[in-house]
């Protein structure tokens, strides 16, 4: 099979940090594609290896001259009083936000024309041109598809779970998007709503994550001890200053935690987990910052995790999530509705959104006395999820074949 052009325009990848699913993803849009990366980052070093066949560029600084006089092109564009008018309704009323949209027109083109230039468009071959992420920039694809040439689609892919309820040039956006592709179906609503979506509802298509497959399991013998791993930012009312306390009331139980985690709480957390702790032998803790992705691997392959647990599930967390279910470790978390498709009572539990530190504690009483039979079938569930909805090999080889011309 011949493979088509793909030209993938990100704000960072393979750039300094975020963006990290796109480094699995790339492995199998290369089976498709031939792809070359347009980035956004102009100064910040490369830090991921990118598949030998990739073509890396970035989109070159722009001469500060050459973007004044193009604003000032732009002043009489319908399309930017529209947008001034569209901010109004957001409540972006100061100057401030009506220069910014006339610069993101401006920056939009600059991509454009670095688009048009390159020698992919100007071939009579079919061309996708995809968008990492909604940003600002993103217009600039949709100015490019006004210069509508054969066998030409436009796909965007949205990474976040929820999108700010205003963003620049987001309905010039949807307008020439050929496909745009959400997380999960609460979000695909979300987004569909809020920008009253009505017409070609079938082109705002769902694609989740994709974890690969771990190359070591999580070790099936469980020892005396009791291991959980979490994963989340501290902020200054975080529901796991109640995990440390809900942990102190255990005696009798030899209770390992570890926290990957980042937030201006993060200190506060590891101070205050210092002091609670201090006259409890039985527990050790670990707090985990940033870790890699051979940090992540040894957590899980060093000792039997019992359970991942999320007491404030967040977009950002649900890789790790994910990440954990791939190694058969079951989830114990409150849905806040970021859990909704992805955590039962089957493959993990739900806890109360009301619990406290007392009830906490007597949950994971409760479930250091589970019997392995059930705990075995949590483990198996959690598995299967991942399997069957998440697993990398499944999920980006179909999106690729469905963005492709």
């Amino acid at each position: 099979m011949d493979r088509q052009n793909l030209i993938l325009i990100t704000e960072h990848f393979p750039c300094g940090h975020g963006e990290e699913e796109l480094e699995t993803e790339l492995l199998f849009l290369c089976q498709q594609f031939h792809v070359k990366i347009i980035t956004l980052d102009y100064d910040a070093p490369l830090t991921r290896t990118l598949p030998q066949d990739v073509t890396f560029l970035r989109l070159p600084v722009e001469d500060r001259s050459g973007k004044f006089l193009r604003m000032l092109g732009h002043v009489f564009y319908p399309i930017w009083h529209r947008e001034i008018r569209a901010a109004r309704r957001h409540g972006r009323k100061v100057f401030s936000h009506y220069t910014a949209s006339l610069e993101t027109i401006a920056d939009a083109k600059y991509l454009a024309d670095f688009i048009i230039s390159q020698e992919e468009f100007s071939e009579d071959t079919p061309l996708v041109l995809y968008s990492y992420g909604l940003h600002p920039y993103t217009y600039g694809i949709c100015q490019a598809a006004k210069k509508r040439r054969e066998n030409l689609k436009t796909v965007l892919r949205i990474d976040t779970d929820h999108t700010p309820d205003y963003v620049p040039y987001e309905q010039a956006v949807n307008q020439y998007m050929d496909e745009i592709y959400l997380q999960n179906d609460r979000q695909r609503r979300y987004y569909m709503e809020k920008n009253d979506i009505v017409q070609n509802r079938s082109r705002y298509k769902i694609c989740d994550i994709g974890v690969l497959a771990p190359q070591k399991q999580n070790p099936p013998q469980k020892d005396a001890g009791f291991h959980i791993i979490s994963h989340a930012n501290i902020t200054e009312n975080s529901r796991y200053f109640q995990l440390v306390d809900a942990l102190s009331r255990l005696d009798g139980i030899q209770i390992s935690w570890t926290h990957i985690s980042s937030g201006k709480g993060l200190l506060t957390l590891k101070d205050y987990a210092d002091e609670v702790f201090y006259y409890k032998p039985n527990i050790s803790y670990h707090f985990d910052i940033s870790p890699t992705k051979q940090d992540i691997e040894t957590i899980y392959t060093k000792s039997h995790l019992d359970f991942y647990l999320t007491l404030e599930p967040a977009p950002e967390e649900r890789r790790s999530i994910v990440e954990a279910m791939s190694y058969g470790v079951y989830v114990v978390g409150i849905n806040n509705g970021f859990l909704d498709g992805l955590v039962s009572n089957e493959n993990g539990i739900i806890l109360p959104s009301d619990i406290d530190a007392p009830m906490l504690s007597k949950v994971l009483s409760m479930l250091q006395r589970v019997i392995p039979a059930e705990v075995e079938k949590k483990r198996q569930a959690a598995f299967q999820t991942w399997d069957r909805h998440f697993n990398a090999e499944k999920v980006y080889p179909e999106f690729a074949r469905n963005i492709s011309l």
